[in-house]
């Protein structure tokens, strides 16, 4: 929890004016992985949003690599 100087008491689980975090998790490929992946995108609202897409990218060019 964080806390500001304007408002000395710690925000709780629920308060509207609480952070969401963007949170994704995944591996490949799915039959025998090779890669796994946590990618966490502070104040990101949406982890299928947010994150998803860059732990698409990310696992791409690993999965990519892993051909060579």
């Amino acid at each position: 929890m964080s806390r500001s100087q304007e408002n000395p008491e710690p925000l709780k689980p629920g308060d509207r004016t609480a952070p969401f975090h963007a949170w994704f998790i995944r591996f490949a490929p799915y039959e025998n992985p090779k890669l796994a992946i946590c990618v966490f995108v502070e104040n990101g609202e949406s982890g299928s949003r947010v994150a998803g897409p860059i732990a698409k990218d990310i696992l791409t060019r690993g999965l990519s690599l892993l051909a060579e």
